[in-house]
């Protein structure tokens, strides 16, 4: 009996462990009362992928709504090829290690504009009192102009509610970076949904030091940087979706000839421990 009693109390045990810590349902409306509905949260255990233990499950095959449908996939950092799409993501725990944990939700949408709506008191801790929902992709760019939707970020803990426009327009210069196109040849707004804290809220390119000189910005092939190459351990570029690339600097310069059109992060890390940024625009 003893045994039987202390296996219930390690399975309880293991089931209070595995818990989910935090999730919570968004829901979007269209301009002609469409409606779709997300879940997204947040555990030790949660990945970025398709986890059947939480509940989430592959949707790919089946097709888009032609008029109203929202999703979350990996399409947009996979240049339009998506390995999944799910209506659930429970992803790394942000409370214990994971800074700014991401999802990429398409809208296909018909009837623009869209209007997305959660409980905004189930935001009032400090883990996740930064967390926003946003048209450009969370991460220290919030001084970044130029998005296509009128929606810049929203803070989940100060609102319940926004409405917003497509993040696609055939003008804008930047267009492909907040779309993509599919297999069926449709063009799809993405946008963001991220947890952390209030320091995501305060992240800016602006705000980081700016102790050396850099031109042309834009820049087409080489970026000239003014600073002594010895007081530099390495430089990095860091792009809209987060991905990081060392690269050399030579005589002066860094060669960007090879990179994709658009915004980046240039990161210095000095030989005396700090960090200098900037923006930069390579055309």
């Amino acid at each position: 009996m003893k045994k039987l009693r202390l296996v219930a109390i390690l399975i309880f045990l293991y089931q209070l462990g595995s818990a989910q810590e935090f999730q919570f349902p968004m829901f979007f409306e269209d301009a002609v009362g469409n409606m779709d509905t997300l879940t997204i949260g947040y555990d030790i255990n949660g990945t970025k992928l398709i986890d059947s233990a939480f509940g989430e499950s592959n949707i790919i095959e089946i097709p888009l709504d032609s008029i109203f449908d929202v999703r979350i996939s990996d399409a947009f950092i996979n240049n339009g090829v998506a390995s999944f799409h799910t209506k659930k993501q429970i992803l790394p725990d942000s409370c214990s290690g994971w800074r700014f944990p991401v999802v990429s939700i398409d809208i296909k949408c018909k009837n623009w504009p869209v209007t997305a709506t959660w409980d905004n008191s189930l935001f009032n801790t400090e883990c996740r009192e930064g967390s926003v929902f946003t048209s450009f992709r969370p991460g220290g760019w919030w001084d970044v102009v130029g998005f296509s939707s009128d929606l810049s970020k929203v803070e989940l803990a100060n609102e319940y509610q926004v409405t917003f426009t497509s993040n696609y327009k055939p003008s804008s210069a930047y267009k492909g970076n907040y779309s993509y196109i599919n297999s069926s040849n449709d063009t799809i707004p993405v946008f963001w949904m991220a947890f952390g804290d209030s320091t995501i809220i305060t992240l800016d390119v602006e705000s980081m030091s700016l102790e050396f000189n850099l031109y042309p910005n834009p820049v087409k092939d080489f970026l000239y940087i003014d600073i002594q190459n010895d007081f530099i351990n390495d430089i990095r570029l860091i792009d809209m979706l987060g991905r990081s690339k060392l690269v050399e600097f030579k005589d002066g310069f860094i060669d960007m000839s090879g990179f994709h059109s658009g915004y980046y992060l240039i990161i210095i890390n000095r030989k005396d421990g700090n960090t200098i940024s900037s923006k930069i625009i390579k055309q």
